[in-house]
């Protein structure tokens, strides 16, 4: 029997064609409700919420805790301790978050520290009329030119500071070229404790993505991991 032939034979899996379909529709919206899946979808509630649960656990998918919908994961296919680290994290920013957007009506993005780069973990962009949608979800601004970056060198302690500029400083890559003037980094970083917001690098526009904010908002009542963008 030849492979052709073979694969002819073979039946399709009708419940990963469904998973597959829900994953599309989530991919496409960007954020969606579990009745906006209903919709696009035509499944039942009870078949989806199996479906979005399998989708968690494998770590395709995950659930924003401020507006309950439905992301691609930011980092797709990762699952474990990690994924369940990043669930954990967002649901105990959701309160502070919320209390937050009330002040500054700005989108709010929750990252953390990646290396020599910082990671977009969560976002609230959909709900905010300044918002483009949720592809900003494991975007990895650069350390020195993003606004996330400068807000969380600015305030991190001195220890971690100085280990992340001298790896930049190492680093062959354009955008880390800034680690090599420390007098500005100073400055920067000077600018940005007497302001409390940090603007991004007007200079530098390679890096960035239709979703990357142009200001972050700093605060670290909680954690100095996350800020408002």
């Amino acid at each position: 029997m030849s492979d052709t032939t073979g694969v002819r034979s073979v039946k399709s899996i009708d419940a990963l064609r469904r998973g597959l379909d829900v994953m599309l529709a989530i991919q496409r919206s960007s954020a969606a409700t579990l009745s906006e899946l209903h919709r696009q979808t035509g499944l039942s509630k009870a078949t989806l919420l199996r479906i979005l649960k399998t989708l968690q656990q494998a770590g395709w998918a995950e659930r924003s805790e401020l507006d309950k919908r439905y992301v691609p994961a930011s980092a797709a296919g990762e699952s474990g301790p990690a994924v369940q680290w990043r669930a954990s994290l967002s649901a105990l920013a959701a309160q502070s978050r919320a209390t937050l957007q009330r002040l500054v009506p700005w989108p709010i993005d929750l990252g953390v520290r990646d290396g020599t780069a910082m990671l977009i973990l969560d976002t609230d962009r959909p709900r905010n009329g300044l918002a483009v949608n949720y592809r900003a979800l494991g975007f990895r601004p650069p350390m020195l030119l993003s606004s996330l970056g400068r807000c969380y060198l600015s305030f991190c302690p001195e220890e971690e500071r100085r280990e992340i500029l001298a790896a930049l400083a190492r680093s062959p890559s354009d955008t880390d070229r800034a680690a090599r003037r420390p007098e500005n980094i100073r400055r920067m970083m000077a600018h940005a404790r007497d302001q409390g917001y940090v603007v991004r690098d007007p200079a530098s526009r390679a890096w960035t993505r239709p979703t990357a904010s142009a200001r972050s908002r700093c605060r670290c009542a909680w954690t100095r991991s996350w800020w408002a963008a």
